[in-house]
């Protein structure tokens, strides 16, 4: 009957939550790793709230950040005026 029990390398209750694997992380480390997974399940609370305008603004933001945002053209005038363009031409001087 020996060797059927007592303390073995290896044997016993493996952490199973983040907050068990983060207890063998440095503090600073923990923290981090706590805050993100926090800020992470926020997320998915807005993405599935049952506003459907909390919904769109999250995944326009979240998909701004993933993606960055889409190029906007910039129209310059001149004294506003949409028929006079602002033209910017470069110069270069011989020295």
């Amino acid at each position: 009957m020996a060797g059927k029990g007592g303390r073995r390398p290896g044997a016993g209750r493996k952490p199973s939550t983040i907050k068990g694997i983060a207890k063998k992380l440095p503090k600073e480390s923990a923290e981090l790793l706590l805050t993100e997974i926090n800020a992470n399940s926020k997320w998915v609370t807005l993405a599935n709230s049952g506003d459907e305008r909390i919904q769109l603004e999250t995944l326009k933001y979240l998909t701004d950040r993933a993606y960055g945002k889409a190029r906007q053209a910039i129209q310059a005038t001149v004294n506003g005026d949409p028929d006079n363009p602002l033209v910017i031409k470069r110069v270069i001087a011989d020295v």
